[in-house]
């Protein structure tokens, strides 16, 4: 039977992957987070784990260890657990304590992990274990193709389909909430754009987003409010009911768009979301830090390095392959959770943990954007397309 299981999971994986080549990556797979001999890795709770048999774009914990490392920055209530060469920290079990102590609203670990997903998979099809995780998964990796025009997508809980235009999953890559990853969205076929539009662009887009799940996460929207016109102009969310199923609107609630619909305990649910609002923040200003998102020049400031933003890529306007180079563990990570050395003032986990704290103040969100815009948004004065990008830039092609 183990065989027989063993062998229809490759078949699947074979069936669903080995065609495509995926510029980013996703985390939902391997959920033990590890330091081992001064590198960062992830592997799979237990042996017989499912994700053995998926793909690598599965099998990237970037953005969790930058949470984690923004977290633990924060506060000393979560811990990692020591081992012979380093450290592991398991995302599923250690992420059901809450901290911080007494807090009116508590924080998860878990949530604010599952909201680092978020962005990549809004619909949530990878957040499963097991057999879910597997058949998600395969829905996740058919709605990142490319259809013939007039086929449909599967949405959130499979049971319906929606039109590639309105899929909320290939819109957040391929389409117009690029900004959810801090990438610049064009429906022109030959976008002549300077790169300070294109920054100024995102960056509004970005902060529209923010403002919104900041709302959420402070707990000013609540998980049970229903989300209306109003909620949909503030977050620029659009077609939410076909994507989750939901014959009336007035059924669309919060929680909805942030948890599984298949944890059908509100006890459970309602605590997730603000958390997993949060998490999408980190995933945001975490994005906006790679290569492959942003083209960063060094600036020095009075306290240190800033790595500030001169332009923004769009997603659609590169070599896929060239841009998935770029997305893997930066060296300025490495280095800030093994020696503790800060190359970056403005790096997504020290302003990670800045922002954790706004929330739980909780600050003025006009506060909040304008830290932002003077951190990890920081804007460079030049428009000048020679620039020499830190970290390298991917490969442009024509739209």
């Amino acid at each position: 039977m183990k065989h027989a299981m063993i062998s229809s999971l490759i078949s699947i994986g074979a069936l669903c992957w080995s065609s495509d080549t995926w510029a980013f990556r996703i985390g939902p797979c391997l959920r033990l987070l590890i330091l081992e001999d001064g590198e960062l890795t992830q592997e799979r709770l237990r042996w017989w784990n499912q994700c053995a048999f998926l793909p690598d774009q599965y099998k990237s914990a970037v953005h969790e260890h930058m949470s984690l490392a923004s977290i633990m920055q924060y506060t000393s209530e979560v811990k990692v657990t020591p081992t012979l060469n380093g450290w592991e920290f398991n995302t599923m079990d250690e992420g059901e304590k809450s901290w911080p102590p007494n807090a009116k609203q508590p924080h998860y670990t878990r949530g604010i992990i599952f909201g680092t997903w978020w962005n990549d998979d809004p619909l949530m099809r990878t957040w499963g274990q097991g057999w879910d995780l597997i058949t998600g998964s395969w829905d996740f990796g058919q709605s990142m193709k490319q259809k013939p025009e007039g086929e449909k997508y599967k949405a959130e809980s499979g049971e319906c389909e929606v039109e590639a235009r309105e899929h909320l999953g290939r819109r957040s890559h391929f389409g117009t909430l690029q900004h959810l990853h801090f990438m610049y969205a064009t429906d022109k076929k030959d976008d002549q754009s300077k790169a300070a539009f294109r920054v100024k662009t995102t960056t509004d887009a970005a902060l529209k987003w923010m403002q919104f799940a900041y709302k959420v996460a402070i707990g000013e929207i609540k998980p049970g409010d229903t989300f209306d016109t109003k909620l949909e102009a503030e977050s620029g969310l659009l077609f939410l009911d076909r994507n989750h199923c939901v014959q009336k609107k007035e059924n669309l609630k919060i929680r909805t768009i942030f948890t599984l619909r298949d944890d059908d305990s509100k006890k459970y649910r309602d605590p997730l979301t603000p958390n997993v609002a949060l998490g999408s923040m980190l995933h945001v200003i975490q994005d906006s830090f790679s290569p492959g998102h942003t083209c960063r020049i060094e600036r020095q400031g009075t306290d240190g390095t800033y790595l500030i933003v001169a332009d923004v890529e769009n997603y659609n306007a590169q070599d896929h392959d060239s841009h998935g180079s770029l997305d893997a563990y930066p060296p300025w990570l490495t280095d800030l959770v093994v020696s503790k050395k800060r190359r970056y003032q403005n790096d997504p986990v020290n302003v990670g943990a800045w922002l954790i704290q706004a929330v739980d103040k909780p600050m003025d969100w006009g506060d909040v954007e304008t830290h932002l815009r003077n951190t990890i948004f920081l804007a460079a004065p030049s428009d000048d397309q020679k620039l020499e990008c830190i970290g390298g830039r991917a490969k442009r092609v024509k739209l």
